[in-house]
């Protein structure tokens, strides 16, 4: 299936990527706490609240399409320790540089409910030379989650056309 590309207008074979522009936390924030507390570049975030700072990093999200011969990818943002965040900023765009850190997904996905979405655990995998991180779905055996089993089960194609053509037609 062919697809219009809502930036370039040119017409696509591949699926587009879902991207989030902004981490979930970010985008609930009012006007005034976006610019007092709030930095954000196109892959980093950090809002400094009176207590606590939160962090996070955009990632790549790939959902496996069983029937289909592509697979879905989310641009996704993902909130880490202190530690972690640092260590991504330092190394992220060395050459070879890899690391595994512990997150917490920061971005709802089409189809899916926040109350499901506010507790997943997720793998972030450096990639190096400042290509985004790969984010991977932890399993939780203390939690159900739709999105969970589809991560590690996959989705249909259908089911992959459905949210692209809801993200598209906004």
């Amino acid at each position: 299936m062919k697809f219009v590309c809502t930036c370039c207008g040119e017409e696509q074979d591949q699926y587009p990527a879902i991207a989030y522009k902004v981490p979930l936390y970010y985008a609930n924030l009012s006007e005034e706490e976006k610019e007092s507390i709030a930095e954000i570049d196109s892959d980093t975030c950090i809002v400094k609240e009176a207590e606590m700072t939160f962090r996070f990093v955009r990632g790549v999200l790939v959902q496996k399409v069983t029937d289909g011969c592509q697979d879905l990818e989310y641009g996704v943002w993902v909130s880490l320790s202190e530690q972690s965040f640092n260590d991504y900023i330092l190394n992220a765009n060395e050459d070879g540089y890899q690391a595994t850190y512990f997150g917490w997904l920061n971005s709802l996905l089409p189809d899916y409910d926040f109350e499901e979405m506010e507790n997943i655990k997720t793998k972030v995998i450096t990639q190096g030379k400042g290509k985004r991180p790969l984010i991977e779905i932890q399993k939780n055996e203390y939690m159900s989650s739709r999105l969970v089993a589809d991560y590690h089960n996959g989705i249909s194609e259908e089911e992959a056309l459905l949210r692209i053509e809801k993200i598209l037609n906004r």
